[in-house]
């Protein structure tokens, strides 16, 4: 979350700090992180932000399975996506037009 949001060099920084997702400042104290989010409850869990062109901040995370990350990303041209992000994206294209 840091590296992406704070360090340039990173390989996703454009995706993250380079268009302006930020990091609360209650959050640059780890004790306070921890109170927030709380532990990991699943090793397959990962932080999601829930408005992915929001920030990390305490009503916009969750823990998410990969699935549910999946089906939270910007958008992006079909022929982008893997075999397995394909699959997930028709899924949940598909559930949303029958909701």
């Amino acid at each position: 979350m840091r590296q992406r949001c704070n360090n340039p060099n990173h390989p996703v920084y454009k995706d993250y700090g380079g268009r302006g997702i930020k990091i609360c400042e209650r959050w640059n104290d780890f004790a306070n992180f921890l109170a927030d989010v709380g532990e990991r409850p699943h090793p397959k869990l990962t932080l999601d932000r829930i408005d992915v062109n929001g920030g990390y901040e305490p009503t916009n995370i969750r823990w998410a399975t990969h699935k549910e990350q999946m089906g939270n990303q910007r958008r992006k041209r079909l022929e982008q996506f893997s075999t397995e992000e394909l699959e997930c994206e028709l899924t949940r294209r598909r559930n949303h037009a029958l909701a």
